[in-house]
């Protein structure tokens, strides 16, 4: 059993590799809701050695406490320019994402592969795709009621062909859509396979469908390599 104030006494050890190891030894704590240390950890936010810090960003992921999140809120403000650091604060602040949490409670039985899959592209979509599509996939809505984007929950080309789903990504999409028009979407091509793969794996999840495969975003990269219009459904369905 780990002694607590042994822990507490090496947050102020000069060795920065001393108090990470403390801050790594206390996660044990954290996870069992004890909020005895956060007085030192909030004194370790301006601690010297951003190694120091990096650690304690990454630990506080242990903890369900309202502080934890405040500190990791303080974290990411202070250090935003330090890219290590600022990775770990948004890693951790999933910690509070109930979404993620249901997600990975819908996608438990997959393989992991996946699992990972389905996971890089929740971070995906909601970097980028959820400015039209909204967070519940159902399209952003405007002030006059219509929809920026089309729902993807429930639609044909979501649930359907992986080959026609992954062109629509490469090349982007014009004109009417079950009768609506949305504008343009436009290509992806310009992102990996892998992150194409991801967020379209995401996406199939969220309507209970099986993940895509690199291989499908692969083949429609190569059969549509001189291709630089948009699709039309259109065209797609012939």
């Amino acid at each position: 059993m780990v002694d607590k104030q042994l822990v507490e006494a090496k947050f102020k050890d000069e060795d920065p590799r001393v108090r990470i190891t403390a801050i790594r030894l206390s996660e044990n704590f954290l996870a069992s809701e004890d909020t005895d240390l956060f007085n030192d950890f909030e004194k370790l936010v301006n601690d010297r050695d951003i190694g120091v810090v990096n650690q304690l960003a990454l630990s506080l992921r242990y903890s369900k406490a309202k502080q934890a999140t405040d500190m990791l809120n303080a974290i990411s403000k202070k250090y935003s320019q330090n890219e290590i650091v600022s990775h770990s604060v948004k890693e951790s602040l999933k910690k509070d994402d109930s979404k993620l949490s249901k997600l990975k409670e819908k996608i438990a039985d997959r393989n992991t592969d996946d699992k990972n899959s389905i996971l890089r592209g929740y971070d995906s979509y909601h970097q980028l795709c959820i400015t039209c599509h909204g967070a519940e996939l159902t399209g952003l809505p405007l002030e006059d009621g219509s929809l920026i984007a089309p729902p993807l929950i429930g639609s044909a080309r979501v649930k359907g062909d992986k080959g026609m789903l992954s062109k629509i990504l490469l090349n982007g999409l014009i004109g009417p859509i079950e009768g609506k028009d949305y504008g343009i979407m436009m290509p992806l091509k310009d992102n990996s396979d892998e992150w194409l793969a991801d967020v379209l794996s995401y996406i199939r999840a969220m309507n209970n469908e099986d993940a895509v495969n690199r291989s499908y975003i692969r083949n429609a990269r190569r059969q549509t390599k001189d291709r630089e219009d948009y699709w039309t459904l259109e065209e797609l369905e012939e």
